[in-house]
C-alpha cells in the first residue's frame, strides 16, 4: 500500500484561536463573578476586589496569549503524520523533534474525535488506541489532528488494521513461509511449533 503524508489543515490554527478565546471569556467571567459575588469582609466592595482580581486577569491573559498561544502556533506548524504499510508515525516537536512510531500490531482501535469546534469547522481528529492503554481510558498513544477528511482517513486506517490482523492471525502449516510483513517473533513461534510436533 502507499504512504500517506498529512499535515493539519490550516483551520486548526482557527480552532486554537477559538479555544483561546473561549478560554480567555472563561477567566473573564470568573474574574466579574469573582469581584461582584464574593464578600471578603463586610468592610471590602467590589473596588478593593477589583484591585486584586484585575491584575490576576491581566497576568493570565498575558501568559495565555504572549506565551503559550505563540508556542502552540510553533508546535501545530511542526506536526506531521504518515500513514505506512505497518505503522502510523506522528512527527512533532519544535525545539527538539519527536518522531513517535506507532506499529498497526499494537494498534486495538482508532476513534474518530469531532469537538464542536471540529464541526464548526469541517475538522476531525482520529485518537490511536494500543494495546498498553486501558480500555475507556481517556489516554492515547497518539493522536492525528487537524484532519479535514477524517471519515476517508478513518476508513483508511481500519482497512490497514484488519489487513494487519488478518495477516497476522494466518498459520501457516509445517514447511510454508511466513507471510510478508510477520515480526521475527514469527519464525521463533514456528521453530517451536516444529519441535513440538516432532516429539
Amino acid at each position: 500500500m502507499k504512504d500517506i503524508v498529512i499535515l493539519p489543515d490550516k483551520r486548526f490554527k482557527t480552532k486554537t484561536v477559538w479555544m483561546f478565546l473561549t478560554i480567555s471569556a472563561f477567566v473573564l467571567l470568573v474574574i466579574v463573578l469573582l469581584q461582584f459575588l464574593v464578600p471578603l469582609s463586610p468592610k471590602t466592595n467590589a473596588a478593593k476586589v477589583a484591585i486584586i482580581v484585575w491584575p490576576i486577569f491581566m497576568g493570565v491573559l498575558i501568559l495565555l496569549w504572549i506565551i503559550i498561544f505563540p508556542l502552540t502556533l510553533l508546535w501545530i506548524n511542526s506536526l506531521s503524520f504518515y500513514i505506512m504499510d505497518d505503522k502510523v508515525a506522528i512527527k512533532k516537536g519544535f525545539i527538539s523533534k519527536i518522531t513517535q512510531n506507532i506499529p498497526f500490531r499494537a494498534v486495538t482501535d482508532f476513534q474518530l474525535h469531532r469537538s464542536l469546534y471540529d464541526r464548526m469547522l469541517g475538522l476531525g481528529s482520529i485518537k490511536i488506541q494500543t494495546a498498553g492503554q486501558m480500555p475507556g481510558g481517556a489516554g492515547y498513544e497518539g493522536v492525528l489532528y487537524g484532519l479535514t477528511d477524517w471519515n476517508g482517513l478513518h476508513d483508511e486506517l481500519q482497512n490497514r488494521l484488519r489487513d494487519r490482523s488478518s495477516v497476522t492471525n494466518v498459520e501457516p502449516r509445517s514447511g510454508e513461509e511466513a507471510p510478508a510483513g510477520i515480526p521475527e517473533i514469527y519464525a521463533e513461534v514456528k521453530k517451536i511449533r516444529e519441535l513440538l510436533e516432532r516429539r
